[in-house]
């Protein structure tokens, strides 16, 4: 008997979908945790386009025969096509994250404001007062504005325009997160 792959196409295409899915999920809040969130997004999104399209086509084409229909056709490629859209980000965040070519390291930065906030998807409870269970860091560096959340206040004391000190890491592929 002869292997072919084109009988366990679906499942292990499914599995790796889902595995994608799973990665995705658990790599997300580092992916928003970028200072450059959306250079990473770009980035990775602009590549992963026309990689997902181009190795999805490959896939039907190599399989055209064993497909039965043009709805088998469309169900491989959006498969393969939105495996590589979850996946590449994915893969190209823990790559970035994955050891560093240099370790954190303090870096001044211009303080611009600390906001407190509360924030739940429900809102809260009749009859209590809202707590604030998030801090939104605003500071300046390298000319340009970032945000950074924290659960507890970091610089309570500090002045807009004051200079604190935050660690933070450069990646292999050149995005840059606080550590």
């Amino acid at each position: 008997m002869r292997f072919s792959i084109s009988a366990y196409l679906p499942a292990l295409l499914f599995s790796l979908l889902l595995l994608a899915t799973v990665g995705f999920l658990l790599e997300i809040k580092t992916m928003m945790g970028y200072l450059d969130t959306d250079v990473f997004w770009r980035q990775t999104l602009m590549a992963a386009l026309p990689t997902g399209g181009v190795l999805a086509a490959l896939v039907v084409y190599s399989q055209r025969n064993q497909l039965a229909d043009a709805v088998d056709k469309m169900r491989t490629f959006l498969l393969v096509f939105f495996m590589v859209l979850l996946g590449l980000p994915t893969l190209a965040s823990g790559y970035n994250r994955w050891q560093p070519d240099a370790p954190a390291r303090e870096v001044d930065v211009a303080f611009d404001a600390e906001l407190a906030r509360y924030g739940s998807r429900f809102g809260a409870a009749p009859g209590t007062r809202a707590v604030p269970n998030q801090y939104l860091l605003f500071f300046r560096w390298k000319n340009r504005l970032y945000k950074a959340a924290y659960a507890t206040p970091r610089y309570p004391n500090a002045q807009p325009g004051d200079t604190i000190r935050l660690r933070i890491q450069r990646g292999r592929l050149g995005w840059h997160w606080l550590y």
